[in-house]
């Protein structure tokens, strides 16, 4: 089976295998079974769920990295919005100024 490897991490040498013992309850045994069929081994079946999680996290971090940077431009949003307000302010101000002194 081929497994992608992540950028910026190396392939083991070819036929590297390591043996990882594994105990699964009943449920989870009937959880990977069900799975098992998409991926066709257990193995590519477990594989491709660590890659999920690790996709998942990826995403959970660029989400939060999103909103961190929403939140900054609404406060930079706000701040302009105040900055308008008090120069059309200023404006009308000046307008009133203007039609007075005629």
């Amino acid at each position: 089976m081929d497994v992608r490897v992540s950028r910026g991490k190396q392939a083991a040498p070819a036929g590297f295998r390591r043996r990882i013992p594994l105990e699964l309850t009943p449920e989870q045994m009937a959880l990977l079974e069900q799975v098992d069929e998409r991926f066709a081994t257990k193995r590519a079946t477990l594989v491709a769920g660590i890659e999920a999680l690790a996709r998942v996290e990826r995403v959970e971090r660029e989400l939060e990295e999103a909103r961190r940077a929403c939140e900054q431009a609404q406060g930079s949003c706000e701040r302009l919005e105040a900055r308008a307000a008090k120069a059309e302010r200023a404006l009308a101000t000046s307008k009133g100024e203007q039609a007075q002194a005629k």
